[in-house]
């Protein structure tokens, strides 16, 4: 919302965060976390990057941009998972979630400014969602077929 100056364009990026923030606090409080890997400790580092740059340079345009990188990364483990056992995730929340993110993306279009930041969020946030959905459609039709 700070990079964009337009509260619309953000209610995904809250919806978002809300639902980080619940399902942390719920796996919290039900003992459900699990130490700290790899993938984990790096997108803690990417994060405090994009928190650094964004203080640095008061630009929250460019913290945001470096922040693309934290989802992606966090977003590996899910793939390599989906990708070994598609049963392991269910299709539709990834495709709803995928949908909320088109919905979005029409959102930053028709408030469109000429900024193409603004896109970045939206844009990485429906491929890497719908990237997981697909994948679990295709390997389960490829598991059903053999």
């Amino acid at each position: 919302m700070v990079m964009s100056e337009d509260w619309v364009k953000g209610i995904l990026t809250i919806t978002s965060a809300i639902a980080c923030t619940t399902t942390f606090l719920l796996c919290l409080f039900k003992g459900k976390l699990s130490k700290l890997n790899f993938w984990d400790v790096l997108v803690m580092i990417v994060g405090f990057i994009a928190l650094f740059i964004w203080w640095w340079f008061q630009s929250a345009t460019y913290g945001n941009l470096v922040f693309q990188l934290c989802i992606t990364i966090s977003f590996i483990p899910t793939y390599r998972g989906v990708w070994k056992n598609p049963n392991i995730e269910s299709k539709l929340p990834w495709l709803i979630w995928s949908f909320a993110y088109v919905i979005s993306t029409t959102v930053v279009f028709m408030r469109w400014q000429g900024q193409f930041q603004d896109l970045a969020f939206h844009l990485f946030g429906l491929f890497l969602h719908l990237g997981v959905g697909i994948i679990c459609i295709k390997k389960l039709k490829i598991k059903i077929i053999s």
